[in-house]
């Protein structure tokens, strides 16, 4: 029997070279289309959180203005949970993204109960940060509804510019909510370690709809005193900030 040369390689045929590259471009292709699912689905809940916020916002503002138990009372009680569950499906987008996890009961409106409009009520003044335009417009509303005194801007850039002027003319801002992510612009991680720096007593809360990033689930940690999870409604927001004011943060 020939054993033949113990030095000489196995061949490789160009048939198995062509279907070795094949498989290697599938799985690149299943990789990239993975990726490129995650950064849609992140990209969609961060946008539909937005929109709830704005949606819970305004149907708290208007049950205000309507008698209860009216025909349009139970309407906007229906819109309301109908919205909340539908930020259940954000949060399921956020966890195919890898950028979320659902909020706590506790973190909910719809188990924490609705508070009469008087126990949400404060005064102070607050600057909130946020780089849509209709989340800034619907919570000043709901802010100044709940008694504050509210200045609005699109950026941390913007934010830091304008606590910095109120310093200077001698009224401070009680508290700050910044919007964790900012397109474009700088967020509220940065942009709280800036206000630390020019007022170590700053208040601030952080606002996000990704709920398991580290600034939310440490939030003291990254300077802040409380959190804000979006999408949030009227009652939440009264709840956050007289917390923070308060001087005992907040779980929400």
């Amino acid at each position: 029997m020939t054993i033949g040369n113990s030095n000489s390689k196995p061949e490789i045929s160009e048939r198995q070279i062509e279907e070795l590259r094949s498989r290697i471009a599938l799985l690149e292709g299943k990789l990239a289309i993975r990726d490129g699912l995650e950064v849609l689905a992140g990209g969609i809940a961060h946008d539909f959180n937005n929109l709830l916020t704005v949606i819970l916002n305004n149907i708290s503002l208007m049950k205000l203005e309507t008698v209860k138990g009216s025909g349009t009372m139970i309407g906007l009680d229906e819109m309301e949970k109908a919205t909340l569950k539908a930020r259940d499906l954000a949060w399921k987008l956020l966890n195919i993204a890898g950028n979320g996890a659902p909020p706590t009961s506790e973190e909910g409106s719809e188990t924490a109960g609705e508070p009469a409009l008087e126990d949400l009520m404060g005064t102070g003044k607050i600057l909130l940060v946020d780089d849509e335009e209709t989340v800034r417009m619907s919570t000043g509303a709901a802010l100044t509804k709940l008694g504050y005194s509210v200045v609005l801007a699109e950026n941390g850039s913007k934010a830091i510019e304008i606590f910095c002027q109120s310093a200077d003319e001698g009224r401070p801002f009680d508290a700050v909510i910044l919007d964790l992510t900012v397109h474009g612009g700088r967020g509220g991680k940065e942009t709280v370690s800036s206000l630390k720096r020019i007022d170590p007593e700053v208040r601030a809360v952080v606002s996000s709809g990704y709920a398991s990033d580290s600034v939310m689930t440490g939030y003291a940690e990254f300077g802040f005193s409380g959190k804000l999870a979006k999408p949030y409604t009227m009652e939440d927001l009264g709840r956050v900030i007289k917390a923070v004011l308060e001087g005992s943060g907040n779980k929400f």
